[in-house]
């Protein structure tokens, strides 16, 4: 199974929350990953918060789950 998911974060240590993210995904998920460079964008909507830091990941799996399933995790 394939992942291909776009992560963001904009509170506290953003990109250290997306480093957080990445390492329970390939954890949960075990198998080849690759991953974009960081990003970072303006807010949509309210601009009254920070820039979102931004990366993309793709995860190449064994594990079979619906979208809502991996959602959950």
């Amino acid at each position: 199974m394939k992942l291909t998911l776009s992560l963001g974060s904009n509170f506290g240590d953003p990109k250290q929350n997306l480093i957080k993210a990445v390492n329970l995904l390939v954890t949960e998920f075990p198998g080849s990953y690759t991953r974009s460079r960081y990003y970072q964008s303006p807010p949509y909507g309210p601009q009254d918060q920070n820039d979102f830091f931004n990366i993309a990941l793709e995860i190449d799996t064994e594990v079979s789950m619906s979208p809502f399933e991996v959602l959950k995790v």
